[in-house]
């Protein structure tokens, strides 16, 4: 079938054209001869270009090497969206099923000593082929609903000290501390 030809429907049953000539019984032609007609001698019609000119193409590859290129960053560690793991690890981290290998009670501890008391909890951690570690922040004081600890632990592991220790992060299971807590999942110390 060409595409100018109109297509062929089936018959309109006798209900169905009655409806139609009641739908269409108020409508008037509209006058062609009022349709402006448009001129497209006014209208520049050469074609557009596929490729950019060599002009442009070598303008482009100008500003990109003259951009210095640098290499990205480790995306952030985010609680609950464990991106570098495969999924049968991600889900046993996110459960619990992990062997807990050590612990960092942070209670009664200030901002900044707790700050330093993970950074050397990670760091020794590691040194020790641990992989998964529970940190426990508490839920924070009955006037402040998060807790400045349990707040602030997800920005401090994605600082570049902590970071490229740590592949994963997870709020920990009711059993384990629950909102208070964090399991964190270390890299493995690789040996050289």
């Amino acid at each position: 079938m060409s595409k100018n030809r109109q297509r062929e429907g089936r018959k309109l049953k006798e209900t169905e054209a009655k409806l139609w000539k009641q739908v269409v019984s108020d409508v008037t032609p509209a006058n062609t001869d009022k349709i402006q007609q448009i001129e497209y001698d006014n209208y520049d019609t050469k074609p557009i270009s596929k490729r950019p000119s060599t002009k442009t193409n070598n303008r482009l590859r100008k500003s990109i090497i003259d951009k210095q290129i640098t290499p990205s960053t480790e995306m952030d560690l985010v609680v609950g969206k464990s991106i570098s793991l495969d999924r049968r690890t991600a889900i046993r981290l996110r459960r619990g099923k992990l062997k807990i290998e050590n612990r960092l009670d942070l209670h009664g501890y200030n901002q900044q000593q707790a700050q330093d008391a993970l950074r050397n909890f990670v760091e020794n951690s590691r040194e020790l082929g641990q992989r998964c570690v529970l940190v426990i922040t508490g839920k924070g004081s009955i006037g402040d609903s998060t807790g400045v600890l349990r707040r602030g632990l997800p920005n401090w592991i994605n600082q570049p000290d902590l970071r490229h220790h740590v592949l994963a992060i997870e709020q920990a299971q009711s059993q384990d501390g629950g909102l208070g807590a964090y399991y964190l999942l270390l890299r493995r110390q690789r040996d050289n």
